[in-house]
């Protein structure tokens, strides 16, 4: 294996790609993470324009109801989407505008690292555990899961595990624990004093299930360094 290709088995263009960029702009996202956030913004400035009722009929038919998948009847067609569309609605603006950072911190060095479809496959499969882990431990809640938390904490995940692969110190190493342990922290907390956004209660366990289905994924979707000719 040549040094000058390759270090710690991955592509050291890769690596190089997954760091800021010196002189670049402040806002220098990748373009499927610039689609990801447009896309989530265009879908909230829709709802914004529409009238009260037709936004709760939205929210009930694309929010994850879980009751839905569970009492037994048959699920409407549109609720079959929720377990995908729920990712892209959110309770409101503020909600709205701490997932877009979140996201874009999170899943920036992602997509340098991996690659736009394997992010994502990323995002998408961590907010479908997400919402998994949520439907197994409140089967019967009638209330609409909203919002990208659940795919973002997945993203999350997969920016630990690249810390993780890039540092090789037992400081560094150390580092990802402690930022582990803080998050799944803070995660608690909010479930445990019931603290949410936009006065809507936070999904705390879908929050855990993307985050190891983030860190689950790393070894999977993580690009192989091609044979040298």
């Amino acid at each position: 294996m040549n040094e000058s290709h390759y270090r710690g088995g991955w592509p050291r263009d890769r690596r190089r790609a997954t760091l800021p960029h010196a002189g670049g702009p402040m806002l220098n996202l990748p373009p499927v993470l610039t689609w990801l956030i447009g896309i989530n913004l265009a879908v909230h400035f829709v709802r914004f324009l529409l009238p009260g009722h037709a936004d709760d009929t939205v929210l009930i038919n694309l929010g994850f109801i879980p009751a839905l998948f569970s009492y037994g009847g048959p699920v409407p067609l549109l609720a079959l989407l929720s377990p995908l569309t729920y990712m892209f609605l959110h309770g409101g603006m503020a909600h709205l505008l701490i997932n877009m950072a979140t996201l874009a911190a999170f899943g920036t060095p992602v997509e340098r690292a991996f690659g736009g479809w394997r992010t994502v496959v990323y995002y998408v499969v961590s907010g479908l555990i997400a919402a998994l882990i949520h439907f197994l431990v409140y089967p019967t809640s009638q209330y609409p899961l909203v919002g990208a938390s659940g795919a973002i904490s997945g993203l999350f995940g997969g920016t630990l595990m690249l810390m993780r692969h890039y540092n090789r110190r037992a400081s560094d190493r150390r580092t990802n624990a402690a930022l582990i342990a803080v998050w799944v922290g803070i995660t608690l907390m909010l479930a445990f004093f019931d603290i949410g956004i936009d006065g809507e209660s936070v999904a705390w366990l879908a929050h855990l299930g993307g985050f190891a289905a983030g860190i689950a994924l790393f070894p999977i979707l993580r690009p192989r360094p091609r044979p040298e000719a």
